[in-house]
């Protein structure tokens, strides 16, 4: 038996915007995916054919035809979006079970439970695929841990293992990236005195389910070896993760030496809990400034669709 995670035809039309009838149309006229049965016959899609049909809806929104596309192979049809963008198909809002997922993760975070943690983010991935997952569930916790810690209503202990267990889970998602031979890099870090790189973490992610090249590199990276990255991979885009500490007097500068060493053709985005903090900074460095997730994806949708 099969281990690979199945989804039924509802949670494949939430979470590519797609009808269910659009999909069965698919399917039987031109096999565009084919879903195995369950024991009562009922239709299980793959994580595959999920993607896949996220694709095409892509694909389909640029003026492509399905009858041109429902021949092609997985990497054929990811060039063809990343060649040609066209309009993204807008990822679903906020699932109805997000909130309370989440009460659930902080409850079993508290209880320093890391399996039941593991599991919740196991079954949230499965329901609200990658975009919901990240902007939707693992943003708002690990901010929502951030808050309780500071507010001392959490211990250490446990912000530790919530910090952990997402690392580790983000890692195993980005492991395997689907982009094409080509694919425009991104490359995602924190600046010198930064430490903490979870937003940088999930910012890769990001890029990677929008079909980009990610490079993590970890956190507290100096200038001139941000810089050396991106010219080394051809970064299109370098992304920043500003979180603590938040007055640092450095900053400014550093932001500026960077933008320097960048050029002007490589797009430098910053975001996370302490960015607003220094906007000035940025602005003087000519950084852009990213507000959330949201905002970032549409970014690199902008910048993929410009190269």
């Amino acid at each position: 038996m099969s281990l690979e995670p199945a989804y039924p035809i509802t949670v494949v039309a939430r979470r590519t915007g797609l009808s269910a009838h659009q999909i069965r149309v698919w399917e039987r006229r031109y096999q565009a995916v084919v879903p195995r049965r369950s024991a009562g016959g009922h239709r299980l899609y793959a994580e595959s054919d999920v993607e896949r049909l996220l694709l095409l809806h892509q694909a389909i929104a640029a003026g492509h035809h399905i009858g041109q596309l429902a021949g092609l192979e997985a990497d054929q049809l990811l060039a063809l979006v990343c060649r040609d963008p066209g309009p993204a198909p807008t990822p679903p809002g906020p699932p109805a079970t997000a909130e309370h997922t989440l009460a659930r993760c902080i409850g079993v975070i508290q209880h320093l439970d890391t399996a039941a943690l593991e599991a919740e983010l196991t079954r949230a991935h499965a329901e609200y695929g990658h975009h919901a997952l990240v902007e939707h569930l693992i943003a708002p916790l690990m901010t929502q841990v951030g808050e309780l810690w500071h507010q001392d209503l959490l211990p250490i202990a446990s912000e530790h293992l919530a910090s952990a267990v997402v690392r580790s889970f983000m890692a195993r998602l980005n492991a395997t990236p689907l982009h094409p031979a080509g694919a425009p890099v991104f490359v995602a870090t924190t600046p010198a005195g930064q430490q903490h790189d979870l937003g940088a973490l999930l910012a890769a992610h990001t890029a990677l389910a929008c079909g980009w090249q990610a490079l993590f590199l970890g956190a507290d990276l100096p200038t001139e070896q941000i810089a050396w990255a991106s010219r080394r991979s051809g970064a299109l885009a370098v992304g920043l993760s500003l979180s603590f500490p938040t007055d640092d007097p450095r900053m400014a500068a550093e932001l500026v030496q960077l933008r320097r060493a960048l050029g002007p053709e490589v797009a430098l985005l910053v975001g996370g809990r302490a960015a607003p903090l220094y906007r000035e900074a940025l602005l003087g460095a000519g950084a852009i400034p990213m507000t959330d997730l949201g905002a970032f994806r549409q970014q690199l949708e902008k910048l993929r669709a410009g190269r």
